[in-house]
């Protein structure tokens, strides 16, 4: 068998041409992945904040309610339950704006919708001039 030179020239122009399709299939990530990016500057975070003082507000309504906790009695948390007082507060409704809310006529849940207004409630322990006793 006898190699010419442009037999020769075509193997090894396919090699060449193979092992670039091969390096670049195999090869890895480019030169974007080595590259990093320059750090960011490092800020100094906001100062937080100054709290602003709520305005104290008279409470005419002022009443004492009792916070309850339900838990089960026994230890697994199964079982019956049981409600216990763990605390009290003294709530107003007269300093909150009311709230409107839509709600069905019917005594079983049902009918035409009509507007409710429900009181809004706050605890007086935090910013009122509270005029109500704890008593």
């Amino acid at each position: 068998m006898k190699t010419s030179p442009r037999t020769l020239i075509q193997t090894s122009v396919g090699i060449v041409v193979s092992g670039l399709f091969a390096a670049a299939a195999l090869g890895g990530p480019g030169p974007q992945y080595w590259n990093r990016p320059a750090s960011a500057p490092v800020s100094k975070p906001d100062p937080a904040p100054k709290t602003v003082a709520p305005a104290v507000r008279a409470c005419t309504d002022s009443r004492v309610v009792s916070v309850t906790k339900t838990e089960s009695i026994l230890p697994n948390g199964r079982g019956p339950h049981r409600t216990f007082e763990v605390g009290k507060k003294l709530i107003c409704t007269s300093c909150d704006t009311p709230t409107v809310v839509m709600k069905p006529s019917g005594h079983n849940g049902r009918g035409a919708m009509a507007p409710v207004t429900i009181k809004g409630t706050h605890d007086c322990g935090t910013g009122c001039a509270v005029v109500a006793s704890l008593d």
